[in-house]
């Protein structure tokens, strides 16, 4: 189904990213790239995530569905120092790193959460901002209040909670345009 190459850099980065919100995740693998669109648990934060395949160093694939262990390749892949990782992905999903090769076993994707429609919609701003930063604020909000307001406003990207008795408000540092 899969063989590719990819920069550990760049693999890490989106696993990191998907772990955020993810435990486990249906990754759409096609001719043109690999997606990951999933809504966490709470139906609160969707990760949108496509790799295309000019950014791997190798790839060939056929178009199916796997399910995967986002936080179990996230630990595997924090012990990786080699600048690329190989991938095979059949009945199982092997990364080899240098003289090193992980053997996961995949999840049926028919027991996880199905891929959701992205909505339209008509955003008058927009922010870049690191998963891990953006997660530690909702934990935070979380403390606070049940809801939050986000607000863009001269280029910053806040989030605002209000409580019965506390309030909360962080800026987010990230690339933000009106």
């Amino acid at each position: 189904m899969l063989s590719a190459t990819v920069n550990t850099r760049l693999l890490k980065k989106v696993i990191k990213a998907s772990n955020a919100f993810l435990n486990e995740t249906r990754v759409r693998i096609s001719e043109e790239g690999i997606a990951i669109r999933a809504v966490d648990a709470g139906n609160i934060c969707l990760t949108d995530i496509f790799i295309p395949k000019e950014d791997f160093e190798a790839f060939n694939a056929k178009e199916g569905v796997i399910g995967i262990n986002v936080s179990r390749l996230n630990d595997i892949l924090k012990a990786v120092k080699d600048d690329f990782v190989e991938i095979e992905c059949n009945k199982e999903l092997k990364l080899k790193a240098g003289k090193t090769i992980y053997s996961l076993a995949l999840i049926d994707p028919s027991s996880l959460k199905a891929e959701p429609k992205l909505p339209v919609l008509d955003l008058k701003a927009e922010t870049i901002v690191e998963g891990s930063e953006f997660k530690n604020a909702v934990l935070m909000v979380s403390k606070v209040a049940d809801n939050v307001v986000f607000s863009a406003e001269e280029n910053r990207f806040q989030m605002i909670a209000e409580g019965d008795i506390e309030d909360i408000r962080i800026e987010l540092d990230g690339n933000s345009r009106e």
